[in-house]
């Protein structure tokens, strides 16, 4: 019988982040929890609270990829219509965040918040380990809806893994819907054309890309987004934990600690068996420093034919092959190749994602308490579907019961010039909450 062993990985997140503007300093250390608790309900998540007064919040928004939101975005107009919040946004780039925000805050210049979507965790771990953040862990009362998220296990899973060594939460992570998100995708078009079957074994993989160099010359049969996601379906192949050149793991066959993975032999293999790709020109001599512009040229070209990506990149690679390739079809696999029999490993994911907005101590009591309100509707069902989706009427509508975008909105196949949710500030607070009916690239 077929063994599967599942194994827990960090995801990297997807995310996108938000941004923030001059803020001043009210000198409050901490802010002191409210004597009267917030009421929510969890039907409808409206705060029992006063909006009547209008707050601005200096926030921080890390950019991915120049998706900057328009301004006065759908996410600012619910904030301001539903909370009587102002957003001013300091935007930054994605790049050197981590030293970026580090010398905001040594400088004295932090902002009251950081809409950490696209930072991970060893942001908010540091600097609240420094003192500059409040503990989240002692506002669960503010947070009823976004706790109801949670499993029993999930959330013990949560506080053990996102929590500081001294007990404390310093951000708030995001629910993570899926089990497991990556796999291999191949132009199964191509492969039916070639008369070739998609590889179980490594060996099988080696003997593939050979067939299709020899019929393509020119092509990269196996491109990268990036060394990671290249090293990671091999790895999986070869029963290596994801990042185990680096970090400790339990051999899943024989259950032995391997301490140092990159002095291992199963990883001496990977290395033995990407020399051969790189010799043979079978995936392309640029894949350790490989960018998003040169990757994407490779399948505008009609150059590419198997990856190990996310899943639902399949969608992205047809609608990206399809100037070259009118009748190109690109699908996901739900098998992992492997170098043993009967053996499979994927990457489960945690159930949550490694990165959340986090406040900083210079946040007064009545501002944090308002941000509490806003994250915890964002857990409801309506903030969900909001996040998710936008507004009824202005980018989705309801088919069959069901939210759907609209015409005029990206989807990777019916309409890649589409206007992208991001557009409308979906990406700034959660993502990936619930699934919704849309393609994610």
């Amino acid at each position: 019988m077929t063994k599967k062993i599942l194994l827990i990985t960090l995801l990297l997140a997807i995310l996108f982040t938000a941004a923030c503007g001059t803020q001043t300093n009210v000198g409050s250390a901490s802010p002191t929890p409210s004597t009267t608790k917030t009421e929510t309900s969890a039907s409808s998540g409206t705060s029992a609270n006063d909006y009547s007064k209008e707050l601005t919040i200096d926030a921080l928004f890390v950019i991915s990829k120049d998706r900057i939101p328009e301004e006065n975005s759908l996410f600012d107009q619910m904030l301001n219509e539903k909370f009587n919040l102002v957003i001013d946004w300091q935007i930054i780039p994605g790049t050197n965040v981590q030293e970026k925000i580090n010398l905001l805050y040594a400088s004295g210049e932090e902002p009251e918040m950081v809409f950490g979507v696209g930072t991970t965790e060893t942001i908010p771990q540091k600097l609240g380990m420094d003192g500059f953040l409040i503990p989240l862990n002692e506002h669960w009362d503010k947070l009823p809806n976004y706790r109801k998220l949670w499993l029993d296990d999930e959330w013990d899973t949560l506080l053990k893994f996102a929590s500081n060594a001294d007990g404390n939460l310093y951000y708030l992570p995001q629910k993570n819907y899926r089990a497991a998100s990556q796999s291999w995708i191949y132009r199964k078009s191509a492969f039916d054309e070639m008369g070739l079957t998609f590889p179980k074994t490594v060996d099988e993989l080696y003997s593939m890309l050979k067939a299709i160099k020899a019929k393509h010359p020119e092509s990269i049969p196996m491109p990268n987004r990036d060394l990671y996601g290249m090293l990671l379906g091999v790895n999986n192949a070869f029963a290596i934990q994801v990042n185990s050149s680096l970090d400790p793991y339990i051999d899943p066959i024989t259950e032995e600690l391997v301490p140092f993975p990159a002095d291992s032999d199963a990883f001496r293999e990977v290395l033995k068996y990407f020399n051969k790709f790189y010799a043979e020109g079978l995936i392309d001599k640029e894949f350790a420093t490989m960018t998003d512009q040169i990757w994407t040229e490779r399948y505008a070209n009609g150059l590419t034919y198997i990856e190990f990506s996310y899943s639902e990149r399949a969608a992205w690679a047809e609608a990206t092959s399809m100037g070259v390739d009118p009748d190109v079809d690109w699908e996901f696999v739900p098998e992992n190749i492997s170098n043993y029999q009967d053996f499979f490993m994927y990457n489960r994911e945690l159930p949550h994602v490694i990165s959340g907005p986090f406040f900083s101590k210079i946040v007064t009591e009545e501002k944090f308490n308002r941000l509490m309100a806003l994250f915890d509707w964002l857990s409801t069902d309506e903030g969900t579907l909001f996040i998710n989706m936008g507004k009824e009427g202005v980018t989705y509508e309801i088919v069959d019961g069901e939210p759907v975008f609209m015409s005029h909105m990206y989807d990777a196949v019916k309409n890649p010039n589409g206007k992208k949710e991001w557009q409308y500030g979906l990406s700034k607070p959660f993502r990936l909450l619930i699934p919704v009916c849309q393609r994610l690239i």
